[in-house]
């Protein structure tokens, strides 16, 4: 039996799927790729996961308390990477605060999203998500980068003399 929804065939819905599919993978896969050369880039006895682990995200549902675990352990090794360099920060735990509260506002407007009475608070939460997930994004890439470049993070390196800046 044929069945339509909204006017589009079986094979219509596929297509948008299998796009959708593609959209989601190729935003997805570069943000893993940080998180997990984010964890590479620490020293294996400050890490609590292994940077692979991160890839565990893509499992639907699961993802929803992963992604917990994957703020912390990155937090957590980025404070110890820092520390056994003898880097002073100014947040102890780089990127755990802003990481938690995307995790927290992604599970509250996911789960407050299908509760039909409230689910425009879902939306919103979903949108203060998005975008605190693109801050976090941003925040690991920074310190992945400056420890990758062995160099201090949120200290900018001072001229000598009278050497011009520019």
């Amino acid at each position: 039996m044929y069945r339509s929804y909204g006017g589009l065939g079986g094979t219509e819905i596929l297509v948008v799927l299998v796009i959708v599919l593609i959209i989601v993978l190729a935003i997805a896969i570069p943000y893993l790729l940080t998180l997990q050369r984010a964890l590479e880039v620490t020293s294996p006895e400050v890490r609590s996961m292994s940077p692979g682990q991160v890839w565990l995200l893509l499992i639907p549902l699961f993802n929803l308390f992963w992604i917990f675990n994957v703020v912390r352990a990155i937090a957590d090794a980025f404070e110890g990477e820092y520390r056994k360099r003898g880097i002073q920060l100014a947040d102890p735990r780089p990127t755990y605060n802003i990481g938690m509260a995307y995790a927290t506002l992604n599970v509250s407007g996911t789960v407050l999203s299908y509760i039909p009475v409230i689910k425009i608070l879902g939306s919103v939460l979903g949108l203060a998500s998005f975008v605190l997930w693109i801050i976090y994004w941003v925040k690991v890439a920074e310190h992945k980068n400056a420890l990758k470049n062995s160099m201090p993070f949120y200290m900018p390196q001072q001229p000598q003399g009278n050497q011009q800046q520019y």
